[in-house]
């Protein structure tokens, strides 16, 4: 084999090409266990219609909403307040089961407040509670 001095290899230069391999072998594995667990840390969203709901409210009295109660890890967790109004909203990525409170506000203060259950499963991903044609909210 005829081999020229740019490309003669020492044993000294090859442990360093394993270290680094065997360094970048150790991050994408490090790496692919943090997505893991963050992925089983986080509350990820509930199956289609499955294991909870997002909640739509309607207001008819104050302009903000807020929805409390267990979410699909059964972990009691609030939305932050957000706009509502005549027609129903959602704020994403909060998923309720069971009997959660609703509450309407302004600024970040509740003023009317209601109790609804929330199913666990149904044919879609929202459960809608109309406060304004109710006339609670």
């Amino acid at each position: 084999m005829f081999r020229d001095k740019g490309t003669t290899i020492s044993k000294e230069g090859s442990r360093a090409s394993r270290g680094k391999k065997l360094g970048r072998a150790l991050a994408v594995g490090a790496s692919a266990v943090a997505l893991a667990s963050v992925s089983f840390v986080g509350a990820g969203p509930a199956y289609a219609g499955s294991n909870g709901q997002m909640v739509g409210v309607s207001t008819r009295y104050y302009p903000n909403a807020r929805v409390c109660g267990n979410n699909q890890n059964n972990v009691y967790t609030c939305t932050p307040w957000f706009r509502a109004g005549s027609a129903p909203r959602v704020y994403p990525n909060y998923w309720f089961k069971g009997y959660v409170q609703i509450s309407s506000g302004s600024g970040l203060v509740a003023r009317k407040s209601i109790h609804v259950y929330v199913p666990v499963s149904q044919g879609s991903d929202y459960f809608i509670y109309d406060g304004f044609a109710k006339y609670t909210l």
